[in-house]
């Protein structure tokens, strides 16, 4: 319900955008965006047997967030009024990560071969591609602006760490692959910030973004969705500036 509602938003900023498609655009800038994500996953039963029940439980119990990012370059033209069009090409690693699980021991005796705990970490990398409605207030160098839209995003690789706890140390592993995951994945992108520009042509922006894979990860009777947020801080250069323009 949350995907449709975001779908409908979108939709609505692309009707109201198309209104002035036609005209040149105002600014055409071009620039880097990076973000630290806090990054976690939805799990959903696809029947309502209690043991499917049981493993969503346990494993809610058992996995929490953890950190990632997101890198790339953007690409935006700003139409004559507040609407205008973002795109580019971005780097994402998203996840979650579980808490340290003990290992049970028979009767209590410990084996220096058998780690204590062991604790999982999963990476999930992306390549994406955004296609964002952008609004922006006027201002002479603050403006308050809105984004909205969607994230293609194809999966590279899958990197599963797990750390093994020793009574003398601790013990690093990876495994990657991604055999059994779904490459691509569709996420609807909401973020509300300001942009400063200090000059016509430089402008830096600082936008809070919530990120939702509307597509499940794998082909299981326990379905998974990714989902992070964070502040996507981006600086750009304009490379366009008709004379008869003003600064918004």
């Amino acid at each position: 319900m949350r995907s449709v509602a975001i779908s409908l938003l979108f939709l609505l900023a692309v009707a109201t955008q198309g209104q002035e498609a036609a005209q040149a655009p105002e600014w055409i800038r071009f620039g880097i965006a990076a973000s630290p994500d806090l990054c976690y996953r939805t799990l959903k039963a696809g029947d309502e047997a209690p043991a499917t029940s049981s493993i969503v439980q346990d494993r809610d119990e058992q996995e929490i967030p953890r950190t990632g990012f997101t890198v790339g370059a953007t690409a935006a033209a700003e139409l004559p009024g507040p609407w205008g069009v973002e795109t580019g090409l971005q780097y994402a690693e998203q996840g979650y990560r579980t808490r340290p699980i003990t290992l049970l021991t028979l009767d209590g005796v410990t084996d220096p071969l058998v780690p204590r705990e062991v604790e999982y970490t999963y990476r999930f990398r992306y390549l994406g591609v955004p296609l964002l409605a952008t609004y922006h207030t006027s201002g002479p160098k603050v403006q308050f602006r809105a984004v909205l839209g969607f994230v293609a995003e194809w999966l590279l690789e899958i990197e599963t760490i797990y750390y093994k706890h020793f009574n003398d140390r601790v013990e690093r592993h990876t495994a990657k692959g991604s055999r059994g995951y779904l490459p691509f994945n569709l996420s609807p992108s909401i973020g509300f910030g300001v942009r400063y520009a200090p000059s016509g042509r430089i402008s830096l922006t600082f936008t809070p973004t919530v990120r939702y894979g509307m597509l499940k990860i794998y082909n299981a009777p326990i379905s998974g969705h990714l989902y992070s947020g964070g502040i996507v801080v981006g600086c750009q250069y304009a490379i366009q500036r008709p004379s008869h323009s003003t600064q918004r």
